[in-house]
Formats: structure tokens, sequence, C-alpha cells
């Protein structure tokens, strides 16, 4: 009996720091994509293009790292956040 509980002590430690790992990816994605409509406001959309495209691929590239953490929901919930940014077309 003490085996199985210790065996799921260890199975809730492991989701609650999956877990814990999402919430912060998820809020990296919404500052960096937060900064980039600043940069927006304070630039214009054709001006802030290079930094918001540089946004655009550390977001992708975070979420590529942490691939083997997130679930199908947690991807989806994350590239809506990541569409707010206002990219054109790249040169």
């Amino acid at each position: 009996m003490l085996k199985y509980k210790y065996k799921m002590n260890i199975e809730n430690l492991i989701k609650e720091v999956l877990k814990v790992t999402y919430v912060r990816l998820k809020l990296t994605i919404e500052t960096l994509v937060k900064t980039g409509l600043e940069k927006v406001n304070v630039l214009g959309v054709e001006e802030s293009q290079a930094d918001l495209w540089q946004i655009y691929d550390m977001c992708q590239e975070l979420m590529a790292f942490w691939d083997s953490e997130l679930t199908e929901e947690h991807i989806d919930e994350l590239e809506e956040i990541i569409a707010e940014l206002p990219l054109l077309q790249r040169v």
C-alpha cells in the first residue's frame, strides 16, 4: 500500500510540475505577444515587422522546445495567443 501511495504522489508531483511548466510558457508567450503589440502601437505595423517576426520565431522555438510537455489543447491555446501578432508577409 505504501508503495502505491508513493507512486501516486510522484505521479501527482510530475503532473503539477508539467502544469507549472505550461503556465510559465503561456505567460512567457503572452508577454512576448504583448510586447509585439506595444511595438505596433509605437512604431506602426509595417515598421515593427522585423521585431514581430523575431517574436513569432521565439514563440515557435519555445513551443518546439517544450513540445513533449504540451497537450493538443495547450498547443491550440498558445497558437491562438501567437495569432494575435499582426504579421505581414515575410520579405
